[in-house]
């Protein structure tokens, strides 16, 4: 039996639980249970002692997350279980949250770290380690079961790389309509809708003549499935004139509520799928949680 460590990058959060630190408490471990597994969570001191803003925009090793007294036998299990977590904690964090190493009894590897830390508008309350408790024993199991039918890692990835506030509001829109085709078409392979030269169909179609089954019509359908019915209308015109042409003749401000609309919209809908229940931030409303 071994102890299992996986290094884990830019996660921006606080501990449930304390932590010795040389001889020092501070709040920095979530210790729960995933699968056949415990889990212990644990932030580096540097992280819970300063103001997440000040590593903002940098690649931090932030984490360590351990599996203690597993067999040998049990590492690529140990591997996908981290890597599951990470990408979780990449959601609720809206940070660059991933695995660039691990040991395991005396092997150890490390990777370059990739991406940043992020620290703006997070859709969970980051500093509540029972929250993010929570949400990873609630939402891991569905996550473990709809990750490669629904391709939730590259969504959550998509959905963190949309929120970047370096780059143009029309880029970050771009990459939002990209996580939003994507979701739609993992939704309709998942559906069975037939795929008949680059489109989706009715089911029992066969053959091109038959009717397409639209963007808007499979993301109401998408959506319809958690119990959502937002207004595409703006969303999906706006997605049309900057995929076609790359502009358009909207301004900042109007920029800027089509997007929050777009987030809003998408912050409801993958925590559904998660199954999730309890507080969020809506992106238009980041410190006002609301309850789902």
């Amino acid at each position: 039996m071994v102890i299992y460590k996986a290094y884990i990058s830019n996660c921006p959060i606080l501990g449930e639980t304390m932590g010795k630190v040389e001889g020092k408490l501070i709040l920095n471990e979530i210790k729960l249970h995933l699968g056949n597994y415990d889990l212990n969570i644990i932030e580096e001191p540097q992280i819970v002692l300063n103001n997440f803003g000040k590593f903002k925009g940098q690649p931090v090793h932030t984490t360590d997350l351990l599996i203690e007294d597993i067999p040998e036998s049990e590492f690529n299990d140990a591997e996908e279980l981290s890597t599951e977590v990470a990408s979780l904690l990449s959601l609720a964090t809206c940070s660059m949250v991933s695995k660039f190493g691990y040991e395991f009894g005396a092997e150890r590897t490390e990777y370059s770290i990739f991406g940043q830390l992020l620290y703006f508008r997070p859709l969970l309350d980051t500093k509540n380690g029972s929250l993010i408790r929570r949400f990873l024993e609630g939402a891991w199991p569905v996550y473990h079961s709809l990750k490669v039918s629904r391709k939730l890692n590259i969504a959550f990835q998509y959905f963190v790389w949309s929120q970047l506030n370096e780059q143009p509001i029309e880029l970050s829109l771009v990459t939002t309509f990209v996580l939003y085709e994507n979701l739609k078409h993992t939704f309709a392979i998942q559906q069975g809708y037939p795929f008949i030269r680059e489109f989706f169909r009715p089911h029992g179609a066969t053959t091109p003549n038959t009717r397409t089954k639209g963007f808007k019509e499979l993301l109401r359908e998408m959506f319809n499935t958690v119990g959502m019915v937002p207004n595409l209308d703006g969303i999906i015109s706006l997605r049309n004139e900057l995929v076609h042409s790359g502009i358009s003749n909207l301004n900042l401000h109007e920029y800027i509520d089509i997007y929050s609309d777009c987030h809003d919209i998408l912050r409801e809908y993958l925590l559904k799928v998660l199954k999730y229940k309890g507080p969020y931030f809506p992106y238009s409303s980041p410190n006002q949680p609301i309850v789902i």
